[in-house]
């Protein structure tokens, strides 16, 4: 009787997925951006922008920009409930600045049973960048989100935690001088009647 028992567990047991080791494998792992780049995120330091729904890309089109990670470890299983706070967006060349003093960009919460997150929420931050976004887990960036054309603009030009009338006056070199991105809060490719009441509506808005 116990042998037949212990017979029918252990072929129980054989039949079930093996466990996964719960450690991020940085080959397997994945990150994809619901629109290819380029696009544009423009960010708030208080949150006020608009969420990675409603990106720019070219001519001031709207466009969704959800980023989802699929966090795998060595097995090819999922990883669930992975702290938000170990992953982040951060921009390669530098330029974003988050609220709160991090490294980057959190998702909008754990890994879940999938061991996928995403980034939809408004982002609170400043700063403006240029070059391509990569995903850290750990502080070890993936190999797939090595392409991620995801750039970011803020009426918060220096990226101070603030808009104030240092940022306005940066504005208004790139207003009245030569076109410079930073300044391009829509991003249709000119700096115009639009981005002045962004830059307006922003003045003063701060980090929590």
């Amino acid at each position: 009787m116990k042998s037949s028992l212990l017979t029918a567990l252990l072929s129980v047991g054989l039949a079930l997925p093996a466990a996964g080791d719960g450690l991020p494998d940085f080959g397997l792992s994945t990150v994809t951006m619901a629109t290819p780049g380029p696009v544009m995120m423009r960010v708030h330091p208080d949150g006020s922008g608009p969420p990675f729904t409603e990106a720019f890309q070219g001519s001031g089109n709207r466009v969704d920009a959800t980023v989802t990670l699929l966090l795998l470890d060595a097995m090819a299983m999922p990883i669930w409930n992975f702290p938000a706070e170990d992953i982040w967006l951060q921009a390669q060349n530098g330029g974003l600045v988050p609220c709160g003093g991090g490294a980057g960009l959190i998702p909008d919460r754990n890994t879940d049973q999938d061991g996928t997150t995403v980034w939809v929420a408004p982002p609170r931050a400043g700063g403006h960048t240029t070059g391509l976004t990569l995903v850290y887990v750990n502080g070890t960036p993936l190999i797939s989100s090595a392409g991620l054309d995801l750039r970011f603009t803020s009426p918060d030009l220096d990226g101070s935690g603030s808009v104030t009338l240092t940022d306005g006056g940066l504005f208004t070199q790139d207003l009245f001088g030569t076109y410079a991105e930073r300044s391009d809060l829509n991003w249709d490719g000119h700096i115009n009647i639009s981005d002045v009441g962004v830059m307006a509506g922003a003045m003063g808005q701060g980090c929590p």
